[in-house]
């Protein structure tokens, strides 16, 4: 059996499947076909419900569910999704309105065979996908990705999810032309993801894209976000992680660092880099520039802004670093000082550390002559898992110094395993 259903035919309409003890329907695929293009097309219908159903394509379907067009209120709710070749729900500039959106509640959507996506969301340049609410869903199984965006999408959320042994959670495709994004995130489980939670072939434009990651928790993810084309690190960086003297430092809180380094002239143009586990406060030539710290922002790199603290000849950094014997230290200093835009320094054994904060010493005049050299814990890439693979802000800011504030809003609440890098665009989530 299949169902077409468009215009008036399903207006308002409840399809509800009960087997006995309320299980739900099977709705299988006639027996006999060798290709099947969907079992259920929906077009520009409006209100209609379809509840409890197992829908199994047996292996010829392409797509279960096809739904086009404006459809407010449609529902798709208590649905088993299996069988199928490419993918379970297939929505073509599917559309709800803000008060009825196009609802998938409660989707099991599972693959034994190599499938595109649980659901795909594409659309037409002019027509985009317009509010639909993806809830309570799992998508389990062999899917290049659980959610698949393909084209401009506008008031889309996927809320207390389940996504697990896909290749990507959420995957943002590259269209031929930018394409304006409306993404929600919220209350989501990936686990056990081959490449990204959440994937973008191109970032989003600015115009019309909005990015909100809430609350999602994160475990056995090999990075949280990708953006295709970026890295959120240097390829290559002498920076070492840098601490005091190891068989001193067990019983203290504090360590405080010393870098002297010379410019050939003020810099109109300087970024700090700089990191700590768990966090550091950072003095130039006696100013404070700020906090920093692996505990602030995990995963992040911090950079600061310092042109108008530097000066010709000598200048000299000062950090305050806490966190016990585990802790380190990660910078590099970039600018313009020699005309060119290059790095100027990095945290190598050449800093100078105590473990007691003398007078002055953040200042240029300080002697620290006889203070010890810092001990290099590991080069930048190695060491503890948690100081690998990190995002650097600076390289961030310089390729997307203005989406990164307009499209991709302040995420809160996220979480992740050990075992789970950041990336770009960053959750922000804790390591639980």
């Amino acid at each position: 059996m299949r169902l077409e259903s468009g215009g008036e035919l399903g207006r308002g309409v409840t399809v509800q499947g009960v087997a006995e003890g309320d299980r739900p329907v099977l709705w299988q695929a006639p027996a006999g076909r060798r290709e099947l293009a969907s079992l259920i097309h929906l077009s520009a219908v409006q209100g209609l419900q379809l509840r409890n159903f197992t829908l199994d394509g047996r292996g010829v379907t392409q797509h279960l569910v096809t739904v086009s067009g404006p459809c407010p209120g449609l529902v798709l709710e208590d649905v088993q999704l299996t069988g199928f070749r490419t993918g379970g729900v297939r929505l073509t500039s599917g559309a709800g309105e803000e008060k009825a959106p196009v609802l998938l509640r409660r989707l099991h959507a599972h693959s034994e065979t190599e499938a595109e996506a649980a659901v795909l969301l594409d659309a037409y340049p002019d027509q985009p996908c317009r509010h639909v609410r993806l809830s309570e869903c799992r998508f389990e199984g062999r899917f290049h990705a659980g959610v698949v965006l393909a084209g401009p999408a506008v008031g889309v959320e996927v809320v207390q999810c389940r996504l697990a042994g896909v290749t990507d959670g959420v995957l943002c495709r590259k269209g031929n032309a930018p394409a304006a994004l409306q993404l929600t995130l919220t209350g989501n489980d990936f686990e056990d993801i081959q490449q990204a939670g959440l994937h973008f072939e191109a970032p989003p434009p600015v115009e019309g894209s909005a990015i909100r990651l809430t609350d999602n928790r994160f475990t056995r993810v090999k990075v949280l976000a990708r953006t295709d084309g970026f890295r959120s690190e240097p390829l290559k960086t002498p920076a070492a992680w840098v601490w005091g003297e190891e068989q001193a430092s067990g019983d203290r809180e504090k360590v405080y660092l010393r870098k002297r380094f010379n410019l050939e002239t003020a810099p109109t143009r300087a970024i700090l880099s700089i990191t700590a586990d768990s966090s550091c406060v950072v003095w130039l030539n006696g100013q404070r520039i700020g906090q920093a710290g692996l505990k602030a922002a995990p995963g992040h790199v911090h950079a600061f802004d310092v042109a108008r603290h530097l000066r010709q000849g000598d200048n000299v950094l000062a950090v305050e670093a806490a966190g016990g014997t585990r802790a380190g230290v990660l910078a590099e200093l970039n600018d313009n000082a020699s005309g060119v835009f290059t790095r100027s320094f990095a945290s190598d054994i050449s800093w100078k550390v105590s473990l007691r904060a003398e007078s002055g010493w953040r200042e240029l005049a300080f002697d620290d002559a006889e203070w010890p050299a810092a001990r290099a814990v590991a080069p930048y890439g190695q060491g503890e898992p948690g100081w690998r693979r990190l995002t650097w802000d600076a390289f961030v800011q310089e390729q997307f110094k203005y989406q990164v504030t307009q499209v991709f809003l302040p995420p809160s609440g996220n979480e992740r395993d050990a075992g789970s890098a950041e990336g770009f665009p960053s959750f922000e989530a804790a390591v639980k």
